[in-house]
């Protein structure tokens, strides 16, 4: 299954510059620095709009991840029918990037530099100590395999789809090239998560940098945005790849186990 990595709904549905603009913790940085009662509220206002455009943004999404589904299961939908789904998606992300970007230069520019600087250094003491209780529960999982013969298994994706494909289709030619395709479903979605976990305070310059312009932002706009139309084409070129190799049946059984596949993906 893709829990725990993968988050679908997130990465590839959801949009714009997510998590307030990468900056961990930007609203507790502005209460806690921020000089001045009215400024400070003039930006926290700001920060509200743009989360909630934000949340609306993905609580649509939701919706249209059903939509999603239900075009999906249909062996008579179209690549154009796809198509335009993802087109759609596209269009309504890049609009809530243009609003994002717009607030994030306006915020900046109402924060001191030297008031900006603490709020990043508390930003990146929250992704250490995140990242430091991530470590943990790793170790503490590895510990526990400790005295066992058994290792930890490296977590299986799609784990519902490849046993539906064992189980379904026997013909082994056709099980490895269905196989391969669900390999780089996973291996763009795997790209974008990497990326978009890549763009914060610590790791990427334009996040940390209170200048940095409409370009320089944009860019990582265009960047993900790209990644995304792959995973989308994953999507797209594995829908095909089962209808081509599958019979009716075959085709009912496989697609059940890679939607609950997907629901597991964005909880």
């Amino acid at each position: 299954m893709v829990v725990g990595t993968i988050f679908l709904l997130t990465i590839l549905f959801g949009g714009g510059l997510i998590d307030t603009f990468f900056v961990a913790e930007l609203e507790k940085g502005v209460k806690e620095y921020v000089v001045g009662d009215e400024r400070q509220k003039e930006i926290l206002s700001d920060l509200k709009m743009s989360k909630s455009a934000l949340k609306t943004f993905n609580k649509n999404r939701k919706e249209q991840f059903k939509a999603y589904k239900k075009l999906s299961s249909s062996r008579a939908t179209t690549g154009e029918e796809l198509n335009d789904f993802f087109l759609a998606l596209r269009e309504e992300r890049l609009e809530l990037q243009r609003q994002l970007v717009d607030a994030r230069l306006d915020l900046a520019q109402k924060i001191q530099p030297e008031e900006w600087v603490s709020i990043i250094a508390l930003s990146e003491e929250s992704i250490a100590e995140n990242a430091e209780k991530a470590q943990k529960k790793a170790d503490k999982k590895l510990a526990k395999s400790q005295g066992y013969t058994e290792t930890i298994q490296e977590e299986v994706f799609f784990e519902k789809t490849r046993k539906s494909l064992a189980q379904s289709i026997t013909d082994s030619d056709k099980q490895t090239t269905i196989t391969n395709g669900l390999d780089e479903v996973v291996v763009e979605f795997q790209k974008l998560e990497r990326r978009l976990r890549s763009i914060n305070v610590t790791e990427n310059i334009v996040i940390s940098n209170r200048d940095s312009t409409r370009e320089d932002l944009d860019s990582i706009a265009i960047e993900t945005n790209e990644l995304r139309s792959l995973g989308f084409e994953a999507l797209f070129r594995f829908h095909f790849l089962i209808r081509e190799n599958t019979t009716e049946p075959e085709w009912d059984k496989l697609i059940k186990a890679f939607h609950k596949d997907l629901d597991l993906a964005i909880r």
